[in-house]
């Protein structure tokens, strides 16, 4: 992982910013149940998402200091734990789903982050992780650039593991996941043209997409 400072750092960032990393929430929503953790939560909107939904229990885990102090005055009933994706301190077997939105491009031993989702996964629970889609990405990193929403042609310096939805999948299957689902988020023109958003769970929008989701099943 980035050293600690970097990572306050960056959570200093979202904080300023005040939001969190969007995703397909109707995909997610499907899978929620029981005890839910947010691996990398950053600070918390998405764990705000899981109280308000009625889980159990919902819990955060990440290096940002700063986002963590957000998260618990902003979403007392959620529980937020400063802690390594490489180390989770939690008991094997615990929660029903776990969920890592835009995180293991910033870990530069993402396998070894999965292997630990998998341990604190219940057998049956289910695994969601959204990472950008490279080398695509850099198509749509280029679009915004154009577009004046990005200032910089420059990739994102703290994304250590580019990986695309085959190279995720490898990944989580070697972790001992089996790969239920597989769709791409934000494909080019897809607002314009409604059809283009049935590719998105085919071969043509995982290449496409500028993000991928895959869902893992603790066997």
């Amino acid at each position: 992982m980035k050293r600690k400072a970097d990572w306050d750092t960056y959570s200093t960032q979202l904080v300023a910013w005040g939001v969190g990393t969007a995703t397909d929430y109707e995909l997610l929503t499907r899978l929620v149940r029981g005890r839910v953790l947010d691996a990398g939560c950053g600070v918390g909107i998405h764990l705000g998402r899981m109280v308000r939904l009625g889980v159990e229990q919902a819990v955060g885990v990440d290096l940002g200091i700063p986002g963590l102090h957000y998260g618990k005055e902003n979403f007392a009933n959620a529980i937020f734990i400063a802690a390594s994706l490489y180390h989770l301190p939690f008991r094997s077997n615990h929660y029903d789903l776990v969920y890592s939105i835009d995180v293991v491009e910033h870990l530069d031993k993402p396998l070894l982050a999965l292997h630990e989702y998998y341990r604190v996964c219940k057998s049956g629970g289910f695994v969601f992780v959204q990472t950008p889609n490279y080398p695509v990405k850099r198509m749509y990193d280029f679009w915004h650039w154009l577009r004046r929403s990005n200032q910089s042609l420059a990739d994102d310096p703290t994304h250590f593991s580019r990986l695309n939805s085959f190279g995720l999948k490898k990944i989580m299957i070697e972790a001992g996941f089996q790969v239920v689902s597989i769709c791409a988020r934000n494909i080019a023109f897809q607002r314009f043209l409604p059809g283009i958003s049935a590719l998105r769970s085919n071969c043509f929008g995982h290449c496409l997409g500028q993000k991928v989701i895959i869902i893992g099943v603790k066997p």
